[in-house]
């Protein structure tokens, strides 16, 4: 007959700590200083996929009692269909802490594809 030899048992990690499990998630946010940055991006992605951004507004919140600020982005813009979605892809792959919270579109009368968007977005930082 063959060895009946237990496997040795293994001893369970100790679970984490939830405190310093949530301080290294918020140490994944970008921190608030680099909220410049994150707006050259949004400007910079909308430009090389032909959106047009006449203006937008643009709104910081932190209250006292969270960690993390959330600068809202409300930006109309105007373009095609496909480059608006490539836009907001590629937006939310380079820019992580981004969440897309809501999208309005009105395609414009001139039948060319041309399209209106509403698009707002929260970025959230680390504060400081």
């Amino acid at each position: 007959m063959g060895d009946a030899r237990c496997p040795p048992a293994r001893v369970a990690a100790p679970p984490p700590d939830p405190a310093q499990e949530l301080r290294r998630l918020r140490e994944q946010f970008p921190r608030i200083d680099a909220a410049p940055q994150a707006l050259l991006l949004v400007h910079t992605l909308a430009t090389a996929h032909g959106l047009q951004m006449p203006s937008g507004e643009y709104r910081m919140e932190q209250r006292a009692d969270d960690p993390l600020a959330r600068y809202q982005l409300t930006l109309p813009l105007q373009g095609r269909y496909e480059s608006l979605r490539r836009f907001l892809a590629q937006l939310l792959r380079e820019l992580p802490s981004a969440a897309l919270d809501d999208v309005q579109i009105q395609r414009e009368e001139s039948g060319d594809g041309r399209l209106t968007a509403r698009v707002r977005l929260s970025i959230y930082l680390r504060g400081a």
